[in-house]
C-alpha cells in the first residue's frame, strides 16, 4: 500500500507539471521549441512559449510545424478550415509523420484575423494629445489632437481621420486649425486597390475659410505586415480654396499619397510618414503638399509617446503668407488594435 500511495502521488504530481498537450516546430538550424501557435500573417509566425513568452519567427526559417489540437488554416488557394496540422518544409523533414504532411509553402495563414479569411472585417484606432502651457513674462497655450479609424476586411478599407490645433499667445489666437477626411479603398487583388477620397481643412491664419479636396485613382500596397505597412496611391483630385480675404481657388491635379509605418522589432518604436501631395494640372494651378512624420515610443497597454512634425506647405499662398507651416508636437497617444 506505501507504494502504491508513492506512485500515485508521483503520477499526480507529473499530471500536474507536465503540459496536457503543445504544439511543436522545429526551425532549419535545429533548434526545437514548444508551445502555442497562435497565428501565421504573412512571412511571419507567431508563437507563444510558457519560457520565452510571445515570439515572432521568420516563416522561411521553419523546417517542421505540429500542432495538437486543430487551428484554422487558409492555402494559397483560399481555401479554409480546420484541422490538426502537420507541415514541413520537405517532404523528408518529417520522418514519423503521417501521410497528409501540408507543405509550408501552401500555407497562406494560420488562425487569420476576420479581414484576412474574409468573413468578417478588423477595426483599429488611434488617437494622440498634447498641450503645453506657458506662465512669466507673456501667457501662452498650445494644443494639438488628432485622431484615426480604420475598418479592414478582405476586400476594402475604410479610414475616417481628423486633426485640431490652437494656439493662443496672451489671450489672442495665434493658430487655429481644423481638418477632417476620409478614403475608401477597393481591393481586386491582395495588393492593388481603387480609392476614392476627401477632405476638409479651414486653417484662418494661412486665409483658408475653407479648402476640399475630393478624387481618386489607383493604389499598390506594397507592404502589409505585423511590423511594416506601405502604401502609395496616385490620381486625380479636384481641390478648390475658399478664402477669408483673397479670392476663390478651383483647379483639378495629379494627388499623391504615401502611408508609411513600421515597427522595430526589439524597440517596439513606430516610425511612420503620411504624405499628401496634390501638383495642378494647369500653370496657373497651385502645389500643395501636407505630410505628418514622426515616432510612437510605447508605454503600456496601448499608451505611446508621441514625437511629430507637421509640414504644410502651398506653391501661392495668400497674400502676406508663408509657403511652408511646420508645427514640431511632443504628446501621448494611445492605439487600439
Amino acid at each position: 500500500m506505501h507504494a502504491a500511495r508513492i506512485a500515485f502521488t508521483g503520477l499526480a504530481c507529473l499530471s500536474v507539471t507536465l503540459p496536457a498537450s503543445a504544439d511543436q516546430i522545429t526551425l532549419k538550424n535545429g533548434d526545437s521549441l514548444t508551445g502555442e501557435v497562435i497565428a501565421k500573417r504573412g512571412n511571419t509566425l507567431i508563437f507563444n512559449t510558457p519560457y520565452a513568452g510571445e515570439l515572432k519567427i521568420s516563416w522561411d526559417e521553419v523546417a517542421t510545424l505540429k500542432t495538437t489540437d486543430a487551428v484554422a488554416v487558409m492555402d494559397n488557394d483560399e481555401r479554409y478550415e480546420q484541422r490538426v496540422l502537420t507541415a514541413a518544409a520537405t517532404p523528408t523533414a518529417l520522418q514519423d509523420a503521417p501521410a497528409a504532411v501540408t507543405p509550408l509553402a501552401e500555407i497562406l495563414y494560420i488562425n487569420p484575423g476576420p479581414e484576412e479569411s474574409g468573413q468578417g472585417y478588423r477595426l483599429t484606432g488611434k488617437a494622440n494629445f498634447a498641450y503645453t502651457q506657458s506662465d512669466g513674462n507673456s501667457n501662452s497655450d498650445q494644443l494639438h489632437a488628432d485622431g484615426e479609424i480604420t475598418l479592414r476586411a478582405r476586400d476594402y478599407r475604410l479610414v475616417v481621420g481628423g486633426e485640431l490645433d490652437r494656439a493662443s499667445i496672451e489671450q489672442r489666437k495665434a493658430d487655429d486649425t481644423r481638418r477632417i477626411y476620409g478614403s475608401y479603398d477597393h481591393f481586386y487583388t491582395k495588393q492593388e486597390f481603387l480609392y476614392t477620397h476627401g477632405q476638409l481643412q479651414q486653417d484662418r491664419f494661412r486665409d483658408i475659410n475653407l479648402r476640399t479636396v475630393a478624387g481618386g485613382g489607383y493604389g499598390y500596397q506594397l507592404y502589409d505586415t505585423e511590423t511594416t505597412q506601405l502604401s502609395l496611391k496616385g490620381g486625380i483630385d479636384v481641390v478648390n480654396v475658399d478664402r477669408y480675404i483673397a479670392g476663390t481657388e478651383r483647379f483639378a491635379a495629379f494627388g499623391w499619397h504615401i502611408d508609411f509605418e513600421h515597427k522595430l522589432i526589439d524597440t517596439g518604436i513606430e516610425v511612420f510618414h503620411m504624405q499628401d501631395g496634390y501638383r495642378g494640372l494647369s500653370d496657373k494651378a497651385s502645389t500643395l503638399l501636407q505630410t505628418r512624420s514622426g515616432l510612437r515610443f510605447p508605454l503600456s497597454r496601448g499608451f505611446h509617446a508621441l514625437a511629430q512634425l507637421n509640414v504644410d506647405w502651398e506653391s501661392d499662398p495668400a497674400p502676406g503668407r508663408k509657403k511652408t507651416d511646420s508645427k514640431v508636437i511632443f504628446g501621448l497617444g494611445y492605439a487600439y488594435d
